[in-house]
């Protein structure tokens, strides 16, 4: 898909900018009727956007293109770890710790699993990542950005399965980011 975002915005950037607001207008104009479908205001509107959000924001693991970095069992293996990393930790953040913490204040309950969520990546520091302070301080930025996405659409949609897919899916492309630049 980034090599689509890259050919379109190359080819003409007024088309990229109107292909994207078109996508944006049809998925909220279908966002009020799929929310009284549902019957919670608006989460329709949230997850349709978060969607889009995401197709935009995740694309940073492909920033600098697509590339065949391991062999096929290699990558094959990194994926279906990255798919479980992606389970493992919202069920871990959101399911267990922000439904524990919401019996005492939801707000308080927000941000210490998405700002928790965040500061766990630090240990890619340690565990032999290969990833130097600059880029591990910047993965944690944007994992408590992200965790506090995850947190509110969970919250939100009661159901952490946009979550673990969006989340799982963001982590398993990441084999195929091209290290360059």
């Amino acid at each position: 898909m980034k090599k689509w975002f890259d050919n379109l915005y190359e080819k003409n950037e007024l088309y990229f900018a109107l292909v994207w607001i078109g996508i944006y207008c049809a998925a909220n104009s279908l966002a009020n009727p799929v929310s009284e479908a549902i019957g919670i205001d608006s989460s329709a509107s949230l997850l349709f956007n978060s969607i889009l959000t995401m197709m935009l924001f995740m694309s940073h693991n492909l920033w600098f293109g697509f590339a065949i970095n391991f062999p096929a069992v290699d990558t094959a293996c990194y994926i279906l770890s990255m798919l479980c990393v992606g389970f493992l930790e919202e069920v871990i953040f959101r399911g267990f710790l922000f439904k524990a913490l919401t019996k005492d204040n939801v707000k308080a309950a927000i941000i210490i699993s998405s700002v928790t969520f965040g500061l766990g990546h630090i240990l890619n520091l340690f565990n032999g990542s290969g990833m130097d302070m600059a880029a591990n301080l910047w993965q944690i930025v944007v994992s408590i950005a992200c965790g506090f996405l995850f947190v509110i659409i969970f919250y939100r949609g009661g159901s952490l399965i946009p979550c673990i897919i969006t989340h799982s899916v963001n982590n398993a492309v990441s084999v195929f980011a091209n290290n360059v630049g």
